[in-house]
């Protein structure tokens, strides 16, 4: 989860993860990552 070695931005990416455990309504759910890999761009 997130760049290697960038343990904020690491942090944060797993927090958000836990925050959706605590309010997804349904199985399934998708959330769309808001941020963006300085070396790669996924689409």
């Amino acid at each position: 989860m997130g760049e290697a070695f960038n343990r904020p931005q690491q942090k944060q990416i797993f927090r958000d993860c836990l925050a959706v455990l605590e309010t997804a309504t349904q199985p399934g759910v998708i959330v769309d990552s808001p941020y963006r890999w300085k070396r790669y761009k996924f689409e």
